[in-house]
């Protein structure tokens, strides 16, 4: 089969970039409203993207054996790896933010977390509403995150809860990145 871009899938004028989004089997990606593909970018297969996501450079999303969702207003930032498995889909809540080189395999992510850069998340762990997975932290399978909490370490473990001011801060990044994919769509950055 050859490769496709949104263009030939005649996706909508408000979708722009090149990212590449690729059926698989029976499945493509369903797209909602103002969403950012950025021009190296795949989805893949039984993705579902909510209004207002972003996939940046290099973002890989590959729903093929089991679906992938993204919550409206989060983000999946440059890099990052989004994988499922037989029968962990990946779920990804409402104003996420994905850091760049995360990986994110086969587990959910409730609304308004914050995942740190190269962050590992594995199969059947659940990161709690809110809560803030440092950078290189690895989050093994299984693993069951309280919401509003700290998460570092190697393997990671839950170090405290977020302070209030912690919350307030960490959530100015998701609608900023709102922000920024509007810009790149109203510039036809690709």
């Amino acid at each position: 089969m050859p490769i496709q871009n949104p263009h030939q899938l005649n996706l909508p004028p408000s979708l722009r970039g090149d990212g590449l989004v690729l059926p698989y089997e029976t499945h493509t990606p369903t797209i909602g409203e103002e969403v950012y593909l950025a021009a190296n970018s795949v989805v893949i297969g039984r993705i579902q993207l909510g209004d207002h996501a972003s996939v940046w450079f290099g973002a890989v999303l590959r729903g093929d054996i089991a679906p992938i969702e993204v919550g409206e207003g989060s983000n999946i930032q440059d890099n990052a790896v989004l994988h499922v498995g037989d029968d962990d889909p990946c779920i990804v809540g409402r104003n996420v933010v994905v850091g760049h080189l995360a990986m994110l395999h086969g587990c959910k992510i409730e609304d308004d977390c914050t995942i740190g850069m190269s962050a590992v998340i594995l199969n059947k762990a659940l990161i709690g509403k809110g809560s803030l997975v440092g950078a290189g932290a690895l989050v093994t399978q299984g693993t069951i995150v309280p919401p509003y909490s700290l998460v570092l370490g190697s393997p990671a473990k839950v170090v405290r809860e977020l302070t209030e001011q912690e919350r307030k801060g960490a959530a100015v990044f998701a609608p900023k990145y709102v922000g920024v994919a509007r810009n790149y769509r109203e510039q036809s950055i690709e």
